[in-house]
């Protein structure tokens, strides 16, 4: 494994799963690769939840509009970028109000210091961080794998759409091309 992950890695897969609250979440996510997976496993993780203001989300819990959360997370990585640190985005999780974003990392303090220097001062959402380690890492990681039995599954149900992307393509850009 190379001893740092790749920021803009654009193997991503983008799926969809039910939440708790029987509303759809949709997963951007690089965690069934070996040296993402093996990274992750090894160091810290940290969730942060983009917690969408009242009146932002539609009726199924997704965001009405992403352009806040885009520019927050865009601006969130160039600083990360900016600072060389060792954190690396590895899924993105919409729905039931929020927009979740996976970070694993060597150091903790290098996540803090980024998201101090990519402050928001939008009304649209609430930051909040969470740290996660120890059993929870292993489940979170597992939610947030699509897995070649269950790609296979999906594919055989149907459910498997064949998608060309290019690198600034509009959502679908954006979504795997970073």
């Amino acid at each position: 494994m190379s001893d740092r992950l790749s920021m803009h890695s654009s193997d991503w897969k983008l799926f969809g799963r039910k939440g708790q609250s029987g509303k759809p979440l949709l997963f951007r996510s690089r965690t069934h690769g070996p040296d993402v997976r093996q990274f992750a496993e090894q160091h810290e993780m940290a969730r942060i939840r983009c917690i969408l203001a009242e009146g932002e989300a539609n009726d199924a819990g997704m965001p009405r509009s992403t352009k806040d959360l885009d520019d927050y997370e865009d601006r969130l990585i160039g600083k990360l970028e900016a600072a060389n640190a060792e954190v690396y985005l590895i899924a993105v999780v919409n729905g039931e109000g929020n927009r979740d974003l996976y970070f694993v990392m060597r150091e903790f303090d290098q996540l803090r210091a980024g998201i101090t220097a990519a402050k928001t001062d939008v009304s649209s959402f609430r930051l909040q961080i969470a740290p996660i380690d120890g059993d929870a890492k292993a489940s979170f990681l597992d939610q947030l794998t699509l897995t070649p039995e269950m790609e296979r599954a999906a594919a055989e149900a149907g459910r498997v759409h064949g998608v060309k992307v290019e690198r600034g393509g509009g959502l679908l850009g954006k979504l795997f091309g970073r």
